[in-house]
């Protein structure tokens, strides 16, 4: 609390020439911390930016930096993209994963890998989707465990259907989650 309230005080009166990013992801963050740029002085910049997801593109451009090479096939980003949903951080851990069980090798001038659906989730993401999961109200986790359980897009009524709550209940879960843009 003692370095919201000092960011508090710096971004109401900054000294000149003073540049701070903050970043922080607004569904999980406390309200006083999503304050702090709205109450900033005026003559502080700010800027939201939203992230979508990587395509198959991005996602390899991702591989390649990471792995400091070319030879990432179209196929194999569109592979790793699926897996991971897009999402930078499943794509670095997987391929952090893939490398450090041997499954990421070396072919000619590329990469090719071996069995990523045999793969279990790497710890950290496991462990970042169980907090945020975790802290979400009873109605919203019942969807998300729902859907997960499903690992396949079902229309809104059987996701319902699935989540054992009362309509109006599993509606205001699945809407709570669709409007944070989970």
């Amino acid at each position: 609390m003692k370095t919201l309230a000092f960011l508090g005080y710096l971004m109401g009166e900054p000294p000149p020439g003073l540049s701070v990013v903050l970043t922080f992801r607004g569904e999980e963050v406390a309200l006083d911390a999503r304050t702090i740029a709205a109450r900033a002085a005026p003559s502080v910049s700010r800027a939201q930016v939203g992230l979508e997801p990587l395509d198959v593109a991005e996602t390899r451009e991702l591989m390649t930096a990471i792995l400091g090479s070319e030879g990432v096939s179209e196929e194999f980003a569109a592979h790793l993209c699926e897996r991971t949903s897009g999402l930078p951080f499943a794509i670095q851990d997987m391929v952090a994963l893939l490398r450090e069980r041997g499954t990421l090798i070396r072919r000619g001038c590329g990469w090719a890998r071996k069995a990523i659906d045999e793969l279990n989730v790497p710890t950290a993401l496991r462990d970042s989707v169980l907090e945020r999961v975790g802290r979400l109200p009873a109605g919203a986790r019942a969807v998300v465990e729902a859907a997960a359980v499903l690992q396949v897009p079902v229309p809104v009524p059987v996701l319902v259907a699935i989540c054992g709550l009362e309509r109006a209940d599993a509606l205001a879960g699945w809407r709570r989650r669709c409007v944070r843009g989970c």
